[in-house]
């Protein structure tokens, strides 16, 4: 059953077997490496059955969505928590959908670069 709903052809039915903690690992590893669905991903990168390796490539992921998935798990390791919090792109991009105007580029230069915000935040 959850072969047949990871190949289904509406995104929705996808991200729904993407949520199942008891989804195969082929098919965790299958959809972390889908280029083209960013919306899976970070299902993916919340989803607890998601190896921590594989967590790790999510935080590096291309999609500040995605990062930010990454961000929301539960008992995420220090390292982890230390790199992303040292990441403005979900903050920024979060901020912006809140106040309904678009994220520019300079916005998050303002910030430093990518992955140098809140360096002094200390352990977790």
């Amino acid at each position: 059953m959850e072969r047949e709903l990871a190949g289904h052809d509406e995104a929705p039915v996808r991200n729904g077997a993407a949520a199942n903690p008891s989804l195969p690992p082929d098919l965790i590893d299958r959809f972390a490496a889908d280029p083209d669905d960013s919306w899976l991903r970070q299902t993916i990168a919340h989803n607890e059955a998601t190896p921590l390796a594989l967590v790790e490539r999510l935080a590096e992921d291309d999609e500040a969505s995605v990062r930010s998935s990454v961000a929301g798990r539960a008992h995420l390791p220090a390292h982890l928590v230390q790199q992303l919090v040292r990441d403005p792109e979900p903050v920024v991009t979060g901020l912006c959908a809140a106040l309904g105007v678009a994220v520019e580029p300079a916005m998050l230069e303002a910030c430093g670069a990518r992955k140098v915000m809140n360096t002094s935040l200390g352990d977790p």
